[in-house]
C-alpha cells in the first residue's frame, strides 16, 4: 500500500482478485436463479459487480477488515459497519464519469433513498487475473448528500446525486472522524 498526500493505493493479489470474480460470479447466478433463469443461460457476470467488489475488497485491506462474501438474497445497502457508521462504497474505473461520487436518486417518481451513513468513492486502476490496484479517492456522508441539489444522469432517464471529486472529504479526514488509526 502507497499513499499519496490525498489519495491511498492498495494492491490485491490474483488470489484476492479471483475470490471477487468467484463471489460476483456465484451472486450472479443466485440472483438469476431466483428469476427463474436457466442455470445455463444466465449470461456474463456485468463487470459493474466485479469492480465493485473489487473496491470493496481494497477498501477492506486497506483498514484491515474482513470482507463478507455471503450471498444474501435480498441485498444488504451498505459493504461495513465501522464504528457504528454503515459504509457503502462505490467505485467506478478509469474513465467513468470522471472519477465521481454517483449515487442513484429518483427513477420513474421512486426516490431511493440512502441507507448508509457514509459513501466513499474508490477508483479502479488496473485489473487482470494476476491483480487489481484500487485507489481510495475520499467520501462525503449521507447528510451532505442529501442536501444537494438532484441532477438528470448522463446514461439512462433517472436522476443522480453528483459530489465531485475534488469535493470529497480526504481520507486523512475519513480516520479523523471515525477515529482511526494508521491502517496495519
Amino acid at each position: 500500500m502507497k499513499q499519496n498526500a490525498k489519495y491511498a493505493t492498495v494492491i490485491l493479489n490474483g488470489d484476492e482478485v479471483k475470490k471477487c470474480k468467484e463471489f460476483a460470479q456465484q451472486s450472479w447466478l443466485n440472483k438469476k436463479m431466483k428469476e427463474n433463469a436457466n442455470q445455463w443461460n444466465v449470461g456474463l457476470v456485468p463487470d459493474n459487480i466485479i469492480i465493485g467488489l473489487l473496491g470493496e475488497f481494497g477498501f477492506a485491506k486497506y483498514f484491515n477488515l474482513e470482507m463478507d462474501f455471503n450471498y444474501s438474497e435480498k441485498g444488504i445497502p451498505w459493504d461495513f459497519i465501522l464504528k457504528t457508521r454503515k459504509i457503502d462504497v462505490k467505485t467506478t474505473k478509469q474513465g467513468n464519469y470522471g472519477h465521481n461520487l454517483i449515487l442513484r436518486a429518483k427513477q420513474n417518481y421512486h426516490v431511493f433513498e440512502l441507507e448508509s451513513d457514509i459513501y466513499f468513492l474508490c477508483h479502479l486502476i488496473h485489473y487482470d487475473d494476476t491483480g487489481a490496484t484500487v485507489e481510495l479517492i475520499g467520501w462525503k456522508n449521507k447528510k451532505n448528500i442529501e442536501k444537494l441539489e438532484m441532477k438528470k444522469s448522463y446514461i439512462g432517464d433517472h436522476m443522480i446525486y453528483e459530489v465531485l471529486k475534488d469535493d470529497l472529504y480526504d481520507l486523512e479526514y475519513f480516520k479523523k472522524v471515525l477515529g482511526l488509526g494508521e491502517e496495519k
